[in-house]
């Protein structure tokens, strides 16, 4: 029985949170990180004040400005409301074990 319970259920647990967590972490990190390059957030925002397509005049400057501003702002919209979820589901993979062990727990008394 302490065969079963070392082999089985205590690597269990230090696969769940050391192996396979890392692999969760970096997903995560790569799904967001993704997200901001996708959406040109950094190049939107930071060449602000730059004309688009190179159209020197006026309204070549009043026209880039709103549209990178918004085009910025939007796309920081987006990366806040996936950062909520892919947060949530990082949180409920390394809860997850625990509520069941303690589920487990609460049966047998």
């Amino acid at each position: 029985m302490r065969y079963i319970f070392k082999s089985y259920f205590l690597n269990f647990f230090i696969w769940w949170y050391k192996i396979k967590a890392s692999d969760i972490v970096n997903l995560a990190r790569r799904i967001l990180i993704y997200a901001f390059i996708y959406l040109n957030i950094w190049p939107m925002l930071s060449h602000l004040f730059v004309p688009m397509f190179q159209d020197r005049s006026i309204t070549g400057r009043l026209v880039a400005f709103p549209i990178r501003l918004i085009w910025g702002v939007g796309g920081l919209f987006v990366e806040i409301v996936l950062f909520v979820p892919v947060t949530v589901f990082v949180a409920f993979y390394f809860a997850l074990p625990i509520f069941l062990l303690v589920a487990i727990i609460n049966f047998i008394i």
